[in-house]
């Protein structure tokens, strides 16, 4: 069951997480799903965009032992006035490999990146961090 907290629609996307801790050994990995809820009437930008202009959804980690990386959806083709941009809507869910790469502090998480436009103007780029607790394995 994902909870996810409505993000205030001033940004248009409400994001939940599958779970708020993992627990991983040194180079051992794991996976968290993400789900974001597009706002009716609009979406964001895809990681794939050929606009230089077009800031494109991007999830960082915020911690120098943990490395995530994000298995994006293909996005729908939009046609924006300034061209066509690959694009999500609706609800997407990413799934996130958080590997352990070194010592891991008291708290990890990563920040996501986004976009939101409807058919007429987009909002300024939002970026806000989701916590993610990576603890050592049980009994470890």
């Amino acid at each position: 069951s994902v909870k996810t907290k409505k993000s205030g629609s001033t940004h248009k996307v409400a994001l939940g997480i599958d779970q708020r801790q993992l627990r991983l050994g040194p180079g051992e990995s794991g996976t968290v799903v993400l789900t974001l809820e597009i706002d009716s009437g609009w979406h964001i930008n895809s990681p794939v965009q050929s606009d230089p202009f077009v800031v494109p959804l991007a999830i960082t980690s915020l911690a120098n032992g943990v490395r995530v990386q994000a298995d994006y959806p293909s996005g729908e083709s939009f046609r924006g006035p300034d061209g066509q941009v690959n694009v999500y809507s609706h609800t997407v869910e990413i799934p996130i490999t958080v590997t352990r790469t070194g010592d891991i502090g008291r708290s990890v998480g990563f920040t996501i990146t986004w976009q939101a436009c409807n058919n007429q103007n987009c909002l300024m780029p939002v970026t806000t961090s989701i916590p993610l607790k990576v603890l050592p394995p049980a009994g470890g």
